[in-house]
């Protein structure tokens, strides 16, 4: 199994957020950088099986908020839709 470590303690906007999350997943260029096309690429455009670590949880939802939380909430969301896909969350 695959592992992709992502660092998310410096992220200061969601927009960056998206932008790391395509850089590290390699997701597709069609990626929409939104909680919808998040949703269809972890489910459909990750190629598995992967295990991902989601480094910087806390800072990730202190700096974020409730739109941090919502794709941290994602990720998990994606794992339990998909056999192959692991989540990690590491504060």
């Amino acid at each position: 199994m695959q592992t992709v470590s992502i660092r998310l303690d410096g992220v200061t906007s969601l927009a960056e957020l998206y932008a790391l999350l395509a850089r590290e997943l390699g997701l597709p260029p069609h990626f929409g950088g939104n909680l919808d096309a998040l949703w269809d690429a972890l489910t459909g455009d990750l190629s598995g099986p992967v295990r991902v670590e989601l480094i910087g949880t806390h800072a990730l939802r202190r700096r974020l908020g409730p739109q941090g939380e919502r794709v941290i909430d994602l990720f998990l969301e994606a794992a339990g839709a998909r056999d192959d896909l692991a989540v990690a969350m590491h504060d």
